[in-house]
C-alpha cells in the first residue's frame, strides 16, 4: 500500500464526505420528485411529460414548494406558476 501524507488522507476524507453530502442531497431530491408526482397523479389523474421535465430539472426546495400548492390547485398549470 502506498503511503499517504496528512495532506492527502485530509482531501481523501473530505473528497468522501462530499460525495456522501451529494448522494443524500440527490436522494432527497429523488423521494421529493417521486412524492411530487404520486400527488399531482392523485389530484389530476395523470402527469403529462412536460411535468415530468420540470420535476426532473428541479431543486428539492422547488418541488417542496411545487408539493404544497397540489390539493389546492384547479389545475396541473397553476401547480407550477
Amino acid at each position: 500500500m502506498a503511503y499517504m501524507t496528512g495532506l492527502e488522507r485530509l482531501w481523501l476524507s473530505r473528497g468522501r464526505e462530499q460525495g456522501i453530502e451529494q448522494g443524500v442531497q440527490k436522494g432527497i431530491e429523488q423521494g421529493a420528485a417521486s412524492i411530487l408526482q404520486a400527488l399531482i397523479q392523485s389530484r389530476f389523474a395523470g402527469c403529462p411529460p412536460w411535468v415530468h421535465q420540470r420535476i426532473a430539472q428541479a431543486n428539492a426546495e422547488q418541488l417542496r414548494q411545487w408539493a404544497v400548492k397540489v390539493p389546492a390547485a384547479p389545475s396541473i398549470e397553476a401547480v407550477f406558476d
